[in-house]
């Protein structure tokens, strides 16, 4: 904002004065003492700040109850001041006027945010950019911080330095964070060597125990063997005490009758064998029988003779008929016995006569079994 005029009435020395400025250019109030030069800056510096309702009086001309000062920029704008008898604000500002009445020694926000003030709230509690004559003079009752901290307020660049701020003290925590964290790892590191140590150790074990695991397969495979070994033992014993039980059993049998049986079979066949030579005898005889009709009477002395001897052979082929019947009885009973010796050979496992295995072949006196 750039003043162009300001016109001041009734304010402390000054009746009526308008002062007017060049668009450009620095201006220099130059003049005697009380001619009203601090006066005249005192008017602008009392239209942007306004004053309290207890101090409106000291800019008073003497005989005066109304002071005002009216300034306008080269945009077309213009404020208003009156204090007194009359108290207000008024203004027109980018085409809009407004007024407020009973201004309290106050500055609206409109003509605040118009004038560009900055008034430091926390530690001073004064405009900083407009200052009054002769007020005392600021940042020398507040330290150093607090004064650039004003000072970046007024700049504008307080969000910046409290930016900075925060990344220092965030810098210092994680600082702080790096520390701790360095010490853990430090002390995390000592834990992680010691683990190193142990499980190099804790190799070594698991090396010494599979090779005792080894070792104890080993002997296990030998036990098994062996317990496999004293098993067939204990199996061979229980089958030799079976097969005494047998041949104790079958030393009680009575197989006297069974032996004469089979003599009496092997005497059978004989004779069958005998009795089938009488019978192609017979039939030779047969034979020469009906040569005999035939024969001249000279020959019938030789063979009468012959008939006696046929007649001879007749007998001993009859009883060989009777043997006969009597060997097919005998070879029927035969059968019948056989077969129980059958059996029973199944059943014992062993033979009855000698006790050796039915599955291996062997002999008896007369007889192969």
């Amino acid at each position: 904002m750039k003043i162009k005029s300001v016109e001041v009435i009734n304010f402390q020395s000054i009746r009526k004065l308008k002062v007017e400025f060049d668009k450009k250019g620095v201006f220099r109030f130059k003049g005697l003492n009380n001619t009203g030069k601090s006066a005249f800056l005192k008017a602008i510096t009392t239209l942007m700040r306004n004053v309290s309702n207890n101090n409106y009086k000291d800019f008073l001309r003497d005989g005066a109850d109304t002071f005002q000062v009216k300034m306008k920029d080269f945009h077309g704008n213009w404020v208003k001041l009156s204090r007194g008898a009359e108290d207000f604000y008024e203004w027109e500002i980018g085409g809009r006027k407004d007024r407020v009445d009973k201004t309290k020694g106050k500055v609206p926000q409109e003509l605040q945010k118009f004038f560009n003030l900055y008034v430091e709230t926390e530690k001073t509690k004064e405009c900083l950019n407009v200052r009054l004559p002769r007020e005392v003079l600021l940042f020398i009752d507040t330290t150093a911080g607090d004064n650039a901290m004003m000072l970046q307020k007024a700049l504008g660049t307080e969000e910046y330095m409290l930016g900075i701020k925060r990344v220092d003290r965030q810098g210092r925590e994680i600082n702080k964070e790096v520390k701790i964290i360095e010490k853990y790892l430090e002390k995390e590191t000592e834990k992680l060597d010691g683990s190193k140590s142990e499980l190099a150790v804790k190799k070594q074990k698991l090396e010494e125990i599979e090779r005792y695991e080894v070792t104890l397969r080993d002997e296990y495979e030998t036990y098994k063997n062996i317990t496999e070994l004293v098993q067939d033992t204990i199996d061979f014993g229980e089958q030799q005490r079976e097969l005494k039980e047998k041949k104790s059993i079958l030393e009680g049998l009575e197989f006297e009758s069974v032996k004469n049986e089979l003599d009496v079979l092997t005497k059978v066949t004989g004779l069958i064998a005998e009795y089938e030579e009488k019978e192609k005898k017979e039939q030779e005889l047969e034979d020469k029988k009906e040569k005999l009709s035939s024969l001249e009477d000279d020959n019938i002395l030789g063979d009468l003779q012959t008939l006696e001897k046929v007649s001879e052979m007749i007998k001993i082929a009859t009883k060989a008929t009777r043997s006969k019947k009597i060997i097919a009885k005998k070879r029927k009973e035969l059968k019948e016995k056989e077969k129980e010796i059958q059996e029973f050979k199944e059943e014992l496992g062993v033979c009855p006569f000698c006790g050796a295995d039915m599955d291996e072949e062997h002999t008896h006196v007369g007889s192969e079994v």
